[in-house]
């Protein structure tokens, strides 16, 4: 069980921001987001949970050695005062934003310009992984991917996702284009 004043949880009441932005690092709620997380090759730092969810993190164990030494539990005020808000599901991982300007783009992909909600980044990701479409192009005006809303409006579909982030739209989509990539 967990301590709320553990000063080793401090990092979940950072701001969305600049938890992405200057920790690189980002927050995955909700069993689905949680479970796509396990299964695929992202660092993971920790999981924060009910108790509730041990069984089902036994479960994924099988998918990431030394899982369970990842995993803190504590009922739901605890984690509420860690956060500052009630988590959804009750299950968050933490883990590493991973570097996106050196992602190699493969077609098909999807080009992301100037989307500022991360509801809409995480929901043309989840469609665009319902469409069998894993690579992304995205400017620096877009909103981050990895902020939590978004993670959380992918359904985890962003663990599928090869995402590279440019300053110069422009330009990257001529040199995907003299690779015959788009």
């Amino acid at each position: 069980n967990i301590d709320s004043k553990d000063p080793r949880f401090s990092i979940y009441k950072t701001q969305r921001d600049d938890l992405v932005e200057k920790e690189r690092l980002f927050l995955c709620d909700g069993l689905l987001s949680v479970e796509r997380l396990i299964k695929s090759d992202y660092e993971i730092l920790e999981i924060l949970c009910l108790e509730k969810y041990l069984p089902f993190l036994e479960s994924l164990a099988e998918f990431r050695p030394g899982l369970m030494n990842l995993v803190f539990t504590g009922e739901s005020e605890i984690l509420r005062e860690i956060r500052g808000y009630d988590l959804h599901q009750g299950i968050m991982g933490l883990s590493r934003v991973p570097d996106l300007e050196k992602t190699e783009l493969e077609s098909p992909l999807v080009i992301l310009n100037n989307v500022i909600e991360a509801n809409n980044v995480g929901s043309v990701i989840r469609s665009a992984a319902a469409l069998g479409v894993n690579h992304c192009l995205i400017d620096e005006s877009t909103c981050h991917p990895y902020i939590r809303r978004s993670v959380r409006v992918s359904m985890g579909n962003i663990f599928k996702m090869k995402i590279k982030r440019t300053g110069d739209l422009i330009g990257e989509i001529q040199n995907l284009r003299s690779k015959g990539i788009v």
